[in-house]
Formats: structure tokens, sequence, C-alpha cells
């Protein structure tokens, strides 16, 4: 199978979509009591979906141990990411609370051990607690991953991938209104083969990319939009993706999809001139996507703090807008701020390992 190379685009894209997330936990979480209704819902149309989709574009799908193989690194890497940053949170809160609050957090003990099942519990989580409402990404993701290999990890794949692609629409279909009871690890089936299906899409568009016509993209748009504008008449009007979005509603596909047009419909201009127009942030926004994972963990602390200050700086600006750009930006900023400290020290890390060990085999 011929191996794609990365290039800046779905770096700078997982970038702006990384701003989006920390926009979407600012109107929620620091900022909930302070904004009208309609900007939380409008924040929600790019949101989460397209990371499974780019994830997809880059699965292999030539062999089932090629792509088990890569599933489970990948899986094992960012569990234990997820793991080190966890530990790292976990200490920070307990020395906030015994400074601040003169004394350790309740259940400490239980709390640590909670963190290697993904499934945080008791006081130590409660004060910040957009880190683990954070986690629902990876309650989905990581069994999902177990999930590729035996999805697309077929040489007879590229032939049937709309049938998988139907598939696992159904079955999303059948879970999510059928058997909403039934659950696979830490997360509900229908979930997890809502975003399989857009995991299967980001495939299906790396194999058909090269000969994929603009127009059609273009018209699939079209018709995504008209179907988008009949959802929201059907709804009086009113814009209702934060209760389309949990569970993930079929509602929910049509405006998730929306996105997924656009990802596509841009691409082919990236390099040709819309990087070289926007040079000056480019840089910040590939580095911010090629550590996406790391930065969605911190910002979910992050975005947590303002919750803290959030009542009183209302009071003192007396401004929303204001209010907005300042919180918004304290986010963004803390979170990057704290991404590039860990990427510095993660990095340190890892090479002083390697050539500890390459003295090791030179010395033998």
């Amino acid at each position: 199978m011929k191996y794609v190379v990365r290039d800046t685009y779905f770096d700078a894209f997982k970038g702006l979509m990384i701003l989006s997330v920390i926009n979407i936990h600012t109107v929620y979480w620091s900022l909930k009591p302070h904004t009208p209704d309609i900007l939380r819902e409008m924040a929600y149309f790019v949101d989460i979906p397209i990371f499974f989709f780019i994830s997809g574009y880059f699965a292999r799908y030539s062999t089932f141990l090629s792509s088990a193989g890569q599933s489970l690194r990948h899986l094992v890497r960012l569990y234990l990411r997820y793991l080190v940053i966890t530990i790292l949170v976990a200490a920070g809160t307990t020395l906030w609370v015994y400074f601040f609050r003169d004394r350790v957090p309740d259940g400490l003990p239980a709390s640590l051990l909670s963190m290697f099942t993904l499934q945080l519990s008791g006081e130590l989580w409660g004060y910040f607690k957009g880190y683990y409402g954070n986690l629902w990404y990876l309650h989905t993701y990581f069994p999902m991953l177990l999930l590729v290999p035996v999805i697309i990890g077929s040489p007879f794949f590229p032939r049937f991938k709309y049938s998988v692609l139907f598939l696992l629409f159904i079955l999303y279909f059948l879970m999510t209104y059928q058997h909403k009871g039934h659950v696979f690890l830490l997360r509900s089936w229908g979930d997890i083969f809502f975003y399989c299906c857009f995991f299967v899409l980001g495939t299906i568009y790396r194999i058909k990319e090269e000969g994929l016509s603009a127009r059609l993209v273009l018209f699939s748009f079209v018709v995504n939009c008209l179907v988008a504008g009949f959802i929201y008449q059907l709804d009086g009007g009113e814009l209702r993706l934060s209760r389309y979005k949990f569970p993930p509603s079929m509602e929910w596909l049509v405006y998730s999809l929306l996105l997924v047009h656009v990802f596509a419909l841009i691409r082919p201009y990236w390099n040709k001139t819309i990087r070289s127009r926007i040079s000056r942030i480019a840089p910040g926004l590939e580095w911010i996507g090629n550590n996406s994972f790391t930065v969605y963990l911190l910002q979910g602390l992050v975005c947590s703090i303002p919750f803290l200050f959030a009542a009183r700086l209302a009071e003192a600006v007396q401004s929303i807008l204001l209010l907005y750009v300042i919180v918004f930006s304290f986010n963004v900023s803390v979170s990057v701020a704290l991404s590039i400290i860990y990427t510095i020290c993660e990095n340190y890390l890892r090479n002083s390992y390697t050539r500890m060990r390459n003295n090791q085999t030179s010395g033998q």
C-alpha cells in the first residue's frame, strides 16, 4: 500500500478545530451563565466529528495485521499520554486544594485509581469538572480504535467500502434508537458506530480523493445545506445542536457533515493560495494541530478555571463581548502555553532516553 505523506493542511485544519473546541468549552463551561443560547448552539457547527474523519483518512486498510498494528500503537501512545497528563492534573489539583482549602481531597487513593479506567470519580475531579467532561471523546475514540481492524483491515475493503459505510450507519441507527442500553467498554454502541461512520468516510475520501470532482463535492454540500435548512425549519426556526449531540442523532449527523464538506472544498486551495495568505498564523495552527491531543486534554482543565472568577469579571467589564474575548484569550493562551511546556519536557525525556540507549548499545 502507498503511504500518504501528511501535509500541512491537516495539521492547520485540526489546529483550527482545537480552537473551535476551546470556543465551545468557553461558552459552555467558562461563561455558560453569561452567553446567549444562540452563541452556544452555533458553536457546535464546528465540532469533534471532523477529527474522526481525519483519523480515518490516515488509517491503513491493506491488511488486518497492518491496520491492527497501527490502531494498537496509536491506542497505547494516546493512553499513556492521557495517563501522564492526568497524573500531572491530579498532582496540581491536590496541591491547589491543600494550599487554598487547607486539606487533602477526600477519597484521594480511589480518585487516583479511577484514572486508569478513564472513569474519573471522587472529590478530586469535582473541582475542575471540565477535564473529566472532556474525556467523552476518549471514551468513544479508544473503543473505536479496537474496531478499526475489523472494519477496514481487509483487502476487500476498497471494493466494498460503501457497503461497509452503509452497514455502520444501519448499526448506528439500530443501536441508538432501538438498543440504548447496550454498551461497549466505555461508550454506548450507538455512539461508537456513529463516529465510525465519519472514520470510514475519511478512509473512503482518501481512496477517491484524486478522482473526486470539485463540482460533485459542491453539489453534495448544497444538498447537505438544504437538508440542514429543512431540519431547521422543522425545529421552528431554532438551532438545537446541543440537544442532538448526546446521544448523536440523525439531525446531528446532517449538521456535522457540513464541516466535512467544507474540509473537502478548501483542501485543493490550501497549498496553492490560502497558506501563503495566512503565513503569519499558519505555523502556529499547524503546531496546535500536530499536538492536538495534548492541547485537547489540557484545554479541558484550563477552560474550567475561569468559572472561578467569571462572575466577578463580568461585573467589572459589563460587556458580554469583552468578557468573551478576555476569557477565550485566557483559555487559548494558557492551554497552548501548557502544551508547549509539556511537549518540550516530553521531547527532552524521549531524546535523553534515546541517547542513553544508544550509549549503552555502543558501549557493548
